[in-house]
């Protein structure tokens, strides 16, 4: 799964995190290659408001494995 605010990308409260997935992040700025974004199952966005268009690659990595932690893992 591809992690890229590109358009016709889903939301990530409403993509499917399955619990073997892949999570792929691009380089800042450019994002991920045409070439991944092409071979990914989905590609998902993290919903961001007002003037930025992308967040730090090791802050989105942690929104994103923070929402499949809280999916497929159970509280103890």
């Amino acid at each position: 799964i591809a992690i890229d605010n590109v358009p016709g990308s889903l939301p990530l409260e409403q993509a499917d995190l399955p619990s073997n997935a892949v999570l792929l992040f691009g380089a800042e700025g450019p994002g991920i290659r045409k070439e991944l974004l092409d071979t990914a199952t989905a590609v998902v966005k993290i919903e961001q408001y007002g003037s930025t268009r992308s967040l730090n690659v090791g802050v989105a990595a942690g929104i994103v494995m923070y929402e499949w932690t809280r999916r497929h893992v159970r509280q103890e």
